[in-house]
């Protein structure tokens, strides 16, 4: 077994664990939801409209629903206050800090690659060390903290790809030499396109493609589980469980 180069996250459900329910009582794995709901009724009743335009199929990728969603908030009086709170709420998997100081401490580079917000993606590289980070939403705030614009680009679908090529390049590693580690069905194209890939309790059509599958009940979530795939001292008990 080799140690990858570099190895690609996602951020949301594979770093951050689940954070509120939708306005049909499903899991949300994403912050954007719980923006909504810090906004009031109107808003979740938008926001979950948005989201079934998505699964339906209306929106070609990550990026008009983003647009339509900021807008909205921005509409609705987001403030920068409300934001960095929901932001900092968002608790990491149980194991994620050791994973990626094994990781650290045995040279290999790691990356968050993501369809949420830069300002999450930016604490989990101040918190764990990741070295490079891809975001698909980044929000600018006006002289008084209220919801000014934003930037977006597609981290979401194929552009996770593109993210992870460009990445390797910087350091002439092939994807072949990579690892991803995620858990939804968007992230399909970068784990085809990297050499191992692993579906964190994954959505089914994540699981299918990827080379290995974890999946933990929902009260033992441990992403320490990881690190059997990724480091090969891992099998001879170094690392505490």
């Amino acid at each position: 077994m080799t140690i990858p180069k570099i190895v690609f996250f996602d951020m949301e459900g594979t770093l951050f664990g689940s954070v509120g329910r939708r306005a049909d009582g499903t899991k949300a794995l994403s912050a954007w939801p719980l923006l909504a709901e810090a906004l009031g009724p109107h808003v979740i009743k938008a926001d979950f409209a948005y989201y079934q335009k998505w699964l339906r199929g209306e929106y070609p990728n990550f990026v008009p629903w983003m647009e339509d969603t900021s807008t909205l908030f921005k509409t609705h009086g987001l403030t920068r206050a409300v934001f960095d709170a929901v932001i900092q709420s968002i608790e990491y998997f149980f194991g994620v800090k050791e994973v990626c100081d094994a990781l650290h401490s045995n040279n290999v580079r790691t990356a968050v690659i993501t369809g949420g917000f830069y300002e999450q993606a930016e604490r989990a590289s101040r918190d764990l060390g990741i070295h490079h980070i891809r975001a698909s939403c980044r929000f600018f705030w006006d002289e008084k903290d209220a919801l000014s614009h934003w930037e977006l680009e597609e981290h979401g679908l194929e552009g996770k790809v593109d993210a992870a090529k460009s990445i390797a390049a910087q350091h002439n590693v092939s994807l072949e030499e990579c690892c991803f580690v995620g858990d939804g069905a968007n992230d399909v194209h970068i784990a085809r396109a990297v050499g191992t890939s692993i579906a964190f309790n994954g959505e089914d059509a994540l699981r299918a493609v990827t080379t290995h599958m974890i999946s933990q009940p929902e009260d033992a979530l441990d992403f320490r589980a990881v690190l059997e795939y990724l480091l090969p001292y891992v099998r001879s008990g170094r690392i505490a469980s």
